[in-house]
């Protein structure tokens, strides 16, 4: 039987896509050069909030997808289509830099950018993705293999341990916020959550809901901006 088609993952993929783009934009509209001040900037810093769920968003997607996959001999192949386009980005973005901006660039010293993905910019995304995908079937045994319970104890903690200290550290030190940086592996468990226990709310709530946190976020980054850095961007 063919398998149907979910119209529901292309749009996030398409949402994800465009959200990547709209807060790119934000390097280029002069937003990071100007101080958080007056309501165009309150309303501008909400904007990015919404449109900096991108990264989130492709990481959730993964493991809603993903969560069944298996280790095989065979499972490191799907690596290569991967790194094939990073490391066909990276070669036009050495070209380009050597030909058009005419920087001095040594053979060693493009073969140091590949490696550290630093060749091609957001070469860190590929970086991050390659470590995510060779963990994927080693996660997926731990997640499959816990009970119901279990997988929500693990979710919150990795929660907890990702999201608590960038909230209350936003612009003073007070929790420890070392392992902040396995937040790739805690959208992936919540995308494994959603896979087991789907939204079931209308689009329009979820919708709203959205807004709604990223005007929270944005509010609170304007507000606490205002009140520690007032004058600075």
């Amino acid at each position: 039987m063919e398998k149907q088609r979910n119209y529901g993952i292309d749009l996030a993929r398409a949402v994800a896509i465009t959200l990547v783009l709209a807060v790119h934009s934000f390097l280029y509209n002069g937003y990071y050069n100007e101080p958080l001040e007056g309501i165009g900037m309150a309303v501008s810093t909400i904007l990015r909030m919404a449109f900096i769920s991108a990264v989130p968003l492709f990481l959730i997607l993964t493991g809603y997808l993903c969560v069944g996959r298996k280790w095989s001999k065979s499972y490191y192949r799907k690596l290569l289509p991967v790194l094939l386009t990073y490391l066909l980005a990276a070669a036009a973005c050495l070209a380009f830099r050597i030909l058009w901006l005419k920087e001095d660039i040594s053979l060693l010293g493009m073969i140091r950018r590949v490696l550290d993905f630093s060749a091609a910019p957001y070469g860190w995304y590929v970086e991050m993705y390659i470590g995510l995908f060779l963990l994927m079937p080693f996660l997926n045994l731990v997640w499959n293999a816990l009970e119901e319970q279990g997988k929500k104890v693990l979710l919150i903690t990795l929660l907890v341990m990702t999201a608590l200290p960038p909230l209350v550290n936003l612009y003073q030190q007070i929790l420890p916020d070392w392992w902040t940086g396995i937040y790739p592996l805690t959208y992936y468990a919540l995308g494994a959550w959603l896979r087991e226990h789907p939204v079931t709310a209308k689009r329009r709530w979820l919708l709203l809901g959205w807004i709604a946190a990223a005007a929270a976020a944005g509010m609170v980054q304007y507000a606490v901006q205002q009140h520690f850095f007032p004058g600075q961007p």
